[in-house]
């Protein structure tokens, strides 16, 4: 598969997980926990902006592939980091990614 439906298919799948997120917040959240949440959900839609520009590697682009809940685990490891999200967010989703791939990479490696 070549680069461009690589990062399409990536793109499709981050949307979706956004779309149930936000889906499931509307069904099982009451106004106030939409509220409670709101930090998080624009952390996503952020998450889901940046990497739709981002120039990610291919091994990159297949470890994010085979990963579940990618938004949920991005926040769940940005919120163990400081600084302000709208002034590290590029950076902070960079070295989330390069987490990931890493993970992914020594995962490859057990395999073997």
């Amino acid at each position: 598969m070549n680069y461009d439906k690589l990062k399409d298919t990536l793109m499709a799948k981050i949307e979706q997980e956004l779309s149930k997120y936000k889906q499931n917040l509307m069904k099982n959240c009451t106004p106030k926990e939409i509220v409670e949440k709101s930090y998080e959900t624009t952390f996503k839609e952020e998450t889901v902006s940046i990497i739709n520009v981002l120039m990610i590697g291919r091994n990159e682009i297949k470890a994010l592939l085979k990963e579940d809940n990618i938004l949920d685990k991005m926040y769940s490891k940005y919120q163990k980091r400081d600084g302000s999200m709208l002034d590290n967010l590029v950076d902070i989703t960079r070295d989330i990614l390069e987490d990931i791939d890493k993970d992914f990479m020594k995962k490859r490696e057990e395999v073997r």
